[in-house]
């Protein structure tokens, strides 16, 4: 659904998470909404950074502080 050249997902510390490579900084960004977009009612992000998308979200309501996907998207920050 994320319209991009490859994706990965997995699990960090049971929060599921989507790594994205795009052709350009700019498909990446204009991704971000998408990403949001299956987020639903999970708590979660979606962040651009160079071409690539980190989509982060808690459906399993294992991080209710947010303390797990705030380090998950300062990594992904550089």
């Amino acid at each position: 659904p994320y319209s991009a050249q490859a994706c990965r997902g997995g699990t960090v510390s049971g929060v599921d998470i989507v790594l994205c490579r795009y052709d350009s900084g700019e498909d990446a960004h204009a991704a971000e909404e998408l990403g949001l977009a299956t987020l639903g009612a999970a708590t979660g992000a979606s962040l651009a950074h160079g071409a690539r998308l980190l989509v982060v979200a808690d459906r399993r309501k294992t991080d209710p502080s947010g303390r797990t996907i705030d380090a998950i998207l300062t990594a992904f920050r550089g």
